[in-house]
């Protein structure tokens, strides 16, 4: 499962852009850990061998307050999802942050790979153990040689490092 964040409330935007501006007024990390701290207690109604997928920032994985949030979660479960919209500053940092979240379990994803700041560099040096293909890409593969080369060649290399892949938007 994946959890997807949701806003029922005018003006009607989509989720990206409610994250943005809550980080513009510096209410992102806020929003990022409650809407994380929801997801996790959703985890009750998932059957025990079914993972979790939350999505994140990097600069939101970085924060102590957000590994909080997991005080109590069997980190097998949960697979991160470091979001594409913004760019990595201090990938040593990242790195480490995500090595002490891997002893604990949790698995990485690089969500959105193809687009934003997801860009080959960041697959290589983050070393994801899910690559989820972006929608953009996904949408029309059937039909555009170039999007199949790419789709094709990024999931070659996810099988070459041991990653495996998701397409998004597949209805």
């Amino acid at each position: 499962y994946e959890a997807l964040s949701r806003f029922d409330t005018t003006p009607r935007r989509p989720p990206d852009e409610w994250f943005a501006a809550a980080h513009e007024v510096g209410l992102g990390q806020a929003l990022e850990e409650t809407a994380i701290t929801l997801a996790l207690g959703a985890l009750e109604w998932i059957p025990p061998d079914v993972g979790l997928g939350v999505n994140v920032s990097p600069r939101c994985l970085m924060q102590d307050s957000l590994v909080s949030c997991f005080d109590g979660v069997e980190g097998h479960r949960i697979t991160l999802e470091i979001t594409e919209h913004e760019e990595v500053r201090d990938f040593d940092a990242l790195s480490h942050r995500m090595a002490e979240l891997r002893e604990a379990g949790f698995t990485f994803a690089i969500d959105d790979a193809g687009a934003g700041y997801s860009g080959l560099s960041r697959i290589l040096r983050l070393k994801h153990e899910w690559i989820k293909l972006d929608l953009d890409l996904t949408r029309g593969v059937d039909v555009d040689p170039a999007r199949r080369a790419l789709a094709r060649s990024l999931v070659y290399f996810a099988h070459e490092i041991g990653a495996s892949t998701v397409a998004e938007g597949v209805e």
